[in-house]
């Protein structure tokens, strides 16, 4: 168990602590839940240890091989490493049946074991399972379900919907039905205008956001992102409304920058993605438009160590590191190694909780040199 772990289980634990001060401030450690990366994390609430807040929703938006995916498995599996969270329910609602991980390869048997889908045991006219949403209104009638017996059991939950774009609706169907009756009748076909999930999203999910804090639950929605045909200045959009953008606490624009590759044999070999995960509003701290590097790796998932090292350079704290090869210098560990061989010793000693504080103190005090430039007398003391 890593040292903060035990740090935030003592915490929770704790008897000696009132209640105010257990909720003087909501973005503590005990209730933040990490988001599997350490810079995401710090992009959403200034803290190293956790990026999103129980008892609320969020909203990720990316093109395809963006790291949604990932991010939102990382999510379940940090939730198994988080005293609150490690008993959470995990509730993957996959009607996009996009995903084909091996999940206990990648984020252990535990977390594995753990996810259950939307609807378990439900079958249709021919016996094959349907376990998740197939309609947009499905998908509300199973997350409030699921928030019920959430409530009555006394734990939270984790339920991911990938994605809003794999869903119809009542609506939808409904015109495709007719649509199809014309077509075979010789009549002419009707123009569709909308598939109606907008106008459920914004019935019904303002019901569900209001209920998470109950059981300290977290909602999180994934959308494909997609080309703005009907804007005269480009851009991109989504499926499902404005309202999912309203309501949610934090918005994640995920944007493929380009391949991580490695020359093998002469040949360029591709190991994985470099994607930037753009936090465009976020409810935790007020601040926003934060562009945050993430690499994900095919073999292993986020390179979350290998972030931290690359935002250290940057910030110019460890000199070095102009190359793939080129050395960094890395005082607090006393070590002047490449980036790779660095990433290694600090896994090799378990030196990562001690890699996250220093970042964090690289993060406080850019903040706090940032605030300094704008400082005043409060007006209301």
């Amino acid at each position: 168990m890593r040292k903060i772990e035990k740090e935030i289980e003592q915490f929770v634990n704790s008897e000696t602590l009132t209640e105010t001060e257990k909720t003087s401030s909501k973005l503590v450690p005990q209730n933040l839940l990490s988001t599997g990366s350490t810079m995401v994390n710090l992009g959403c609430s200034n803290n190293a240890e956790g990026g999103l807040l129980k008892g609320r929703y969020y909203i990720m938006i990316g093109a395809s091989q963006s790291g949604k995916t990932w991010m939102y498995h990382a999510i379940f599996a940090e939730s198994g490493l988080h005293p609150r969270f490690k008993n959470y329910r995990l509730i993957k609602d996959e009607p996009e049946m996009g995903s084909d991980f091996d999940i206990e390869h990648f984020f252990g048997k535990r977390t594995a074991e753990r996810i259950e889908p939307a609807w378990a045991g439900r079958v249709d006219e021919n016996n094959i399972p349907i376990p998740n949403s197939r309609t947009v209104e499905e998908f509300y009638d199973n997350v409030e379900n699921k928030l019920k017996s959430c409530e009555k059991q006394g734990i939270g939950m984790i339920y991911v919907l990938d994605s809003m774009d794999a869903l119809s609706s009542e609506q939808s169907q409904k015109i495709n039905e007719e649509a199809m009756e014309a077509r075979q009748a010789g009549k002419e076909v009707k123009g569709n205008y909308g598939d109606g999930k907008a106008k459920v999203n914004s019935q019904r999910l303002r019901n569900v956001v209001s209920r998470l804090e109950r059981s300290g639950s977290i909602l999180i929605i994934i959308c494909q992102e997609r080309d703005n045909l009907g804007s005269m200045v480009g851009g991109k959009t989504f499926s499902g409304g404005n309202a999912l953008l309203f309501y949610a606490c934090v918005q994640f624009w995920f944007k493929k920058i380009g391949p991580i590759d490695i020359v093998i044999n002469k040949k360029k070999r591709n190991l994985g993605n470099l994607t930037k995960c753009q936090i465009i509003k976020n409810r935790l701290t007020g601040q926003q438009d934060r562009d945050i590097p993430v690499s994900y790796y095919y073999s292993f998932g986020i390179d979350d160590v290998g972030d931290m090292i690359d935002y250290l350079v940057s910030e110019e704290h460890w000199t070095g590191g102009k190359s793939s090869v080129s050395k960094i210098k890395a005082e607090e560990f006393e070590q002047e190694l490449s980036k790779e061989a660095l990433i290694q010793y600090i896994q090799d000693n378990r030196l990562e909780s001690k890699l996250r504080k220093i970042v964090q103190n690289v993060w406080n005090d850019i903040l706090q040199q940032i605030r300094s430039k704008t400082q005043r007398r409060n007006r209301y003391e």
